[in-house]
């Protein structure tokens, strides 16, 4: 039975991290050894922050211009939306008020006041001329760095900082230690990269494919392979691979002995939008009656074991798959960003395949599972899914409870932020 209910989100701590941390690091979300923190002086500005053993690296990045750091995003947002309490238009809530642009002698940003809201507006002097602080006009004059604006082709010779990500065009990639490291981030949601202009730009001035392809499809056919076409970042812990009695998909299988989970880290702070697809085929084991076992969770939550990661000390998941013993069935909850959470239910049986497919369209929310009890159960849903922190997780739980790790087997598991052909045949209510 399907339920939907109004929920009020809450903050997130952290929790600090173990080992010698820079200032510019403490408190920072670090997951699989990777974190962000929002500059200490500059909006436009973020530090990178990497685990090496027990001690934290700090690396400083300035965000495409124009644009301001959003610690809720993990990423760098349009300044009217991103909350930055050292943003001086807000701080003295004045319009027409001028400041320097850090590290563009040519720029500068001035107080402006749409629709509301008051932020700060990236700004460029004409060619020739440079922004003086002193005066807070455009003088004539050049200096080292004029590079202002979003730079296009008729500019070049000009080379981005930024690469496209294969396979992702969500995320940007960015070197640090002169070349020799490099990490991806991502666009401000409805957004994607567009290398020739070297920024993230609306998604719907950008021709994208029609067909609906999986962004992670692991087969589990002998490796932990992503066969979507790009092999995304991944931790695997305590998984083991089997080949002793195929699953229904055919070849071997991922076995999860109650304290195993995979974390498909390249997920984290996506933007999930109005439509997500999930499917997978799984084979529960016998676990505790009153103690439920998350087969997916987008959410991560520290016990103070994990010193060396930085998570949330509470989290929301706003798509979770959850397997109740009790009163074997396999529940899925969706939150959304405005905090509306929607609830589905269906039947399962314990040591049977069963094949499982959610599905949300931006109308509504729909699960189907196969199998001696096969059910279907759908609810009425609008509006986009929550964005969250952490990776998409398969097998443990939000807190470390073992009790409540997945113990069974999972084959043919693909994430979609589309929905397939294949997903509309096996869901009649999908249009």
């Amino acid at each position: 039975m399907a339920t939907t209910r109004k929920t009020t989100k809450r903050p997130a701590p952290t929790v600090p991290v173990g080992g010698r941390v820079p200032e510019e690091c403490t408190g920072c979300f670090i997951q699989d050894g990777l974190g962000y923190n929002p500059h200490l002086q500059l909006c436009h500005k973020f530090y990178h922050c990497a685990k090496e053993n027990d001690n934290v690296i700090k690396y400083t990045h300035t965000c495409p211009f124009g644009q301001f750091w959003s610690q809720k995003a993990l990423s760098c947002v349009d300044p009217k939306v991103a909350k930055c309490d050292k943003d001086p238009c807000k701080q003295k809530d004045h319009v027409g008020m001028r400041y320097e642009m850090a590290g563009i002698c040519s720029g500068y940003w001035e107080c402006a006041n749409e629709e509301g809201k008051i932020f700060s507006k990236a700004m460029c002097c004409e060619d020739g001329h440079v922004y003086e602080t002193i005066s807070a006009n455009c003088v004539p004059g050049t200096c080292n760095n004029t590079m202002c604006g979003v730079p296009k082709p008729k500019y070049l010779p000009f080379v981005c900082p930024y690469k496209a990500v294969p396979g992702d065009v969500t995320k940007f990639r960015s070197s640090i230690s002169w070349g020799l490291m490099s990490y991806d981030l991502p666009c401000s949601p409805g957004t994607i990269f567009d290398p020739d202009r070297c920024t993230c730009v609306n998604e719907n001035i950008v021709t994208v494919p029609t067909e609906c392809k999986p962004e992670i499809h692991m087969k589990f056919d002998g490796n932990f392979l992503d066969d979507a076409g790009v092999d995304n970042e991944k931790a695997v812990v305590r998984v083991t691979l089997m080949n002793s009695d195929p699953s229904p998909a055919g070849g071997s299988y991922a076995y999860f002995n109650g304290s195993s989970y995979i974390n498909l880290y390249s997920l984290a702070n996506i933007y999930y939008g109005r439509t997500v697809a999930i499917h997978f085929w799984m084979r529960s084991l016998p676990g505790t009656p009153d103690e439920p076992e998350t087969v997916i969770t987008n959410c991560l939550m520290s016990t103070g074991s994990e010193s060396n990661q930085c998570l949330y000390s509470d989290c929301n998941p706003s798509i979770q798959i959850e397997l109740s013993n009790l009163t074997s069935t396999l529940n899925h909850k969706l939150v959304m960003e405005d905090g509306d959470t929607h609830i589905l239910k269906s039947n399962i049986n314990n040591d049977e395949w069963v094949e499982v497919w959610y599905v949300y369209d931006g109308t509504r929310s729909q699960e189907f599972v196969t199998g001696t009890k096969s059910t279907e159960d759908h609810v009425i849903t609008t509006g986009i899914v929550g964005q969250r922190q952490s990776g998409l997780v398969i097998g443990r739980p939000v807190t470390n409870a073992f009790n409540n790790y997945f113990k069974g087997d999972l084959d043919e598991f693909e994430f979609y932020r589309c929905i397939p052909k294949k997903a509309k045949d096996a869901l009649k209510n999908i249009k």
